[in-house]
């Protein structure tokens, strides 16, 4: 792994049970973007380095130990509810974002594009840094490194009770939101490639293919785009091999994803097919 000084951020991820079909692809697009740390948390990982990813092996019982979940008499009853967690990553791993000026959280079932190329001005100068759709950006988002937004998370109206609730709310893209909006500064971008298509990925970089710009990600696991994420768990194996030989993906414009070479995805009759691609 590279020097200390040369990573902006760090990302965290918690996930129970089984990585899903598709890591693979996350890791490979995440390794590509190595100015940024990301610790993976969870009890279907061994505690290990693997270049700019940290591997934390953690079971649901040791999180409900760590020391804010006692303290505060949280606890997670199922792996899903992990969501709304997000908002209080920093003060549940201290250790592991102490050093860096932002840190964030995200989701594994996207394609990230070069991030700090799309959201490395706003640093410095927001405390929140977006990527969802009004500010919404469970699948990557970004916070400065600050007890004020560290501790934000407390200032939500019943939010102990809202935590030890067992369904998933959606705290962290609705009332942290809103607290973040209130009391912070806040930089909100539509920074997904979901709308602007066809786009494509090459390379680490996600770029419109219509208006040429750069996107940070492309969540394919959103909701109401089902087709793109079961294509992709169908043919994760191959797609990934596809782009650690430097081939290219294409998202269509009908959100069906594609790839392009001599292996392709199947994808709806009204979705065109990009030619001249490797």
């Amino acid at each position: 792994m590279q020097n200390a000084e040369d990573i902006k951020a760090a990302i965290v991820i918690i996930y129970f049970g089984a990585l899903p079909k598709y890591f693979d692809l996350w890791r490979h697009t995440a390794q590509l973007n190595n100015q940024i740390h990301f610790h993976v948390i969870g009890d279907s990982v061994q505690t290990s380095q693997d270049k700019n990813i940290s591997y934390h092996a953690l079971s649901i019982d040791e999180f409900n130990s760590l020391s804010l979940m006692e303290t505060e008499r949280l606890e997670l009853r199922s792996a899903y509810k992990i969501c709304d967690f997000k908002p209080l990553i920093a003060e549940l791993f201290p250790e592991l974002i102490s050093g860096y000026r932002y840190w964030g959280f995200g989701d594994f079932d996207v394609l990230y594009g070069d991030i700090l190329s799309v959201v490395g001005d706003s640093f410095g100068k927001f405390d929140y840094v977006s990527t969802g759709w009004e500010g919404e950006s469970g699948p990557l988002a970004f916070l400065v490194n600050s007890e004020k937004v560290n501790t934000l998370w407390r200032s939500i109206s019943g939010i102990h009770s809202k935590l030890n609730n067992p369904e998933c709310t959606g705290i962290d893209e609705h009332e942290f939101l809103d607290a973040l909006k209130q009391k912070c500064s806040c930089d909100i971008i539509f920074r997904e490639c979901l709308y602007d298509l066809p786009a494509q990925w090459r390379e680490g970089k996600l770029l419109s293919l219509r208006h040429e710009r750069e996107y940070a990600l492309y969540h394919f696991g959103g909701t109401g785009l089902q087709k793109p994420k079961s294509r992709i768990i169908k043919k994760a194996s191959k797609l990934i091999e596809h782009i650690r030989r430097g081939g290219a993906i294409r998202i269509g414009r009908r959100n069906n994803l594609i790839r392009s070479g001599l292996i392709s995805m199947i994808v709806s009759r009204w979705t065109e097919r990009l030619t001249g691609e490797n």
